[in-house]
């Protein structure tokens, strides 16, 4: 676009037209990951349908300011093994990793992992880490529609071990509260999966109160009458206490305790969040920890018994209580 300059002449007019198109690069490249697709379902044509996501065997990055000889190439492969499925990935420094995992559609662990583990290279059969989970539900989602059952019969691990390169095995043993995920008993054990190390017991906060109430389950959200809805705070796996038994299971070493919301709230609307003034103190809100014990032993340098030792710890909000004579 050109325009008519004093005496005559033209000149270059710094505003393009409606019609005049720019050069765009691709500019400086910081990262490039690039996947093959060596299956490309329904791909051939542009309105054909797609019956399956593309798959890929090796993605290779690159990077601005790389300063290996090549670019790293990371490899993927599936296979498919009757009643599990195994995932392998071979990273760039050569190290194979493979996670089998349950293919069986008409078990309650469908899709789960079962075992995993770690090969130092590409083709060896000798890992260097390797671990198995076992599961366990209360039941069959399906059978609980509404989810009556507290624990909405989610998937939890029960037990888990885990294999060195020596091949020597360590585990752990998982049993769950009547309500969520909560694990109120995990005992370890050493190697041989059998000789217990200790154990941790934990105690939850499930008052009514803090876990709240879901009513209307069995309805939907567009069924035009009642709805499900939740009803309280959703205040959900506070630990009231946890205790910690030597391998004899009874001797006591450790207890920690914890309390909530043990002071009520007062409204006022001009302390703000600094909580100032003469004898102001923080409250805390729902759920917050406002008080910790802990007891655990100590040994006697003298030889006696040894004793409790106890540690409180306070923890708390924004919110403000003034004393009596200031409200």
């Amino acid at each position: 676009m050109t325009c008519t300059a004093a005496g005559g002449g033209s000149c270059s007019s710094p505003v393009a037209g409606l019609t005049q198109q720019s050069s765009i690069g691709a500019g400086s490249m910081s990262r490039e990951m690039v996947y093959n697709n060596p299956n490309q379902p329904g791909y051939s044509s542009m309105t054909g349908s797609l019956g399956d996501v593309p798959t890929f065997t090796q993605m290779t990055e690159d990077w601005a300011g790389r300063d290996t000889a090549s670019a790293p190439v990371t490899k993927f492969s599936i296979e498919d093994l009757g009643a599990t499925r195994r995932s392998k990935v071979v990273r760039p420094d050569g190290v194979r990793i493979e996670q089998d995992t349950n293919d069986d559609p008409n078990s309650l662990y469908y899709g789960l992992l079962i075992e995993d583990r770690t090969y130092p290279d590409e083709a060896g059969n000798n890992p260097i880490r390797r671990s198995t989970v076992a599961w366990y539900r209360t039941g069959d989602p399906a059978q609980d529609p509404n989810n009556a059952d507290p624990t909405y019969r989610s998937p939890r691990p029960s037990r888990t071990e885990v294999y060195d390169d020596r091949g020597q095995m360590t585990a752990t043993d998982y049993s769950y509260g009547t309500y969520y995920n909560q694990v109120v008993s995990k005992t370890e054990y050493g190697y041989g999966g059998s000789t217990r190390l200790h154990s941790v017991y934990s105690d939850y906060e499930n008052g009514a109160l803090y876990r709240g109430d879901w009513i209307y389950r069995g309805t939907l959200w567009f069924d035009g009458g009642t709805y499900p809805n939740w009803s309280g705070p959703h205040l959900f796996n506070l630990t009231r206490e946890r205790t910690i038994y030597a391998a004899d299971g009874t001797t006591r070493v450790a207890q920690t305790s914890y309390r909530y919301d043990e002071y009520s709230l007062v409204a006022r609307t001009d302390a703000g969040q600094a909580c100032r003034g003469a004898g102001a103190t923080r409250q805390p809100d729902d759920g917050e920890t406002i008080r910790q014990r802990r007891l655990a032993r100590r040994s006697d340098r003298r030889g006696r018994d040894p004793q409790l030792r106890r540690l409180r710890q306070r923890r708390h909000s924004d919110h403000c209580m003034l004393p009596a004579d200031q409200l």
